[in-house]
């Protein structure tokens, strides 16, 4: 079996099998916008989620103030870990990054 979330509120660790763990969004919080000022609509964009995984193409949504953002990937993603960042790409320039939170939130 496979940890696929901790849930802190209310103390469980919900587990899996191997096919359980991907999963195609996240939110990410604290948003830093590199290249350029915040996005105010969607964009595509490569995001990496870990320093050792690859960029992965994805929708990013950003909210209105742009301090967050939704990730939908075009493909589940594994070990998609909350703390860690996700990074947004643009060919081979940084456009911003933030934290990734637990799962998919709505956006203020």
């Amino acid at each position: 079996l496979y940890v696929i979330r901790k849930d802190a509120l209310t103390n469980q660790l919900v587990v899996g099998r191997q096919a359980d763990l991907g999963s195609r969004a996240l939110t990410a919080t604290a948003v830093n916008w590199i290249s350029a000022a915040a996005p105010k609509t969607p964009f595509r964009a490569q995001v990496k989620t870990r320093y050792t995984a690859s960029e992965q193409a994805a929708l990013v949504t950003p909210s209105a103030g742009g301090l967050a953002v939704q990730v939908a990937f075009d493909n589940a993603q594994r070990d998609i870990t909350p703390g860690q960042a996700a990074v947004f790409f643009d060919d081979d320039v940084v456009i911003g990054g933030g934290l990734i939170s637990m799962g998919v939130q709505e956006l203020a």
